[in-house]
């Protein structure tokens, strides 16, 4: 007998058109394993437990907690490829100041709304490429860089292979960054 799907709801940043390419090349680069799906490419800020049936009012509230963040956007840059003993997935070698900051807004923001992230779970960013078993590695690739210009709350139908866009909040663009 099939499993009914779980609900997972998660904000994250994904890259944009231009950056997706180059991220399946990555992939591509790693072995064979289970590899995510391009439009599934994504980075993590803030996520909940898993649920039997879609959570209306954990939605509800994340997108409430997504409505009180005014950010600039910022550059994403992921340049280290690393691997676990089950998966590869690429992170910044650099702290990434804006982003860290972000999340740390996102999680007060979540806390006020009564929300509380997944238990265990602490914001490392990563875009995982693929899983696998193997062994752990950590190498340089060429920069994957792109502008933060919007997050998105996204429920996942685990065990269906798809994510479904929920909200969407822009990031202020300001006159100098647009030029970048």
């Amino acid at each position: 007998m099939l499993h009914p799907p779980l609900h997972r709801l998660f904000f994250a940043f994904r890259p944009p058109a231009g950056a997706v390419g180059h991220i399946a090349e990555e992939q591509g680069r790693f072995g064979p394993g289970r590899r995510i799906r391009c439009r599934h490419f994504h980075v993590t800020t803030a996520i909940l437990a898993d649920y039997a049936t879609f959570p209306q009012a954990q939605a509800d509230r994340m997108i409430a907690a997504g409505d009180t963040l005014p950010v600039d956007a910022f550059r994403l840059i992921l340049d280290l490829a690393v691997a676990s003993d089950s998966s590869v997935a690429l992170r910044p070698s650099e702290p990434l100041p804006a982003l860290h900051a972000f999340q740390k807004r996102l999680a007060h923001a979540m806390r006020d709304t009564g929300l509380a992230m997944r238990p265990r779970w602490r914001f490392h960013p990563h875009m995982t490429l693929l899983y696998r078993a193997g062994l752990r590695f950590a190498v340089p690739v060429d920069a994957i860089s792109w502008q933060a210009t919007e997050f998105v709350l996204i429920q996942s139908l685990v065990g269906l292979g798809r994510h479904e866009v929920l909200a969407r909040w822009p990031l202020r663009v300001s006159r100098a960054a647009a030029l970048c």
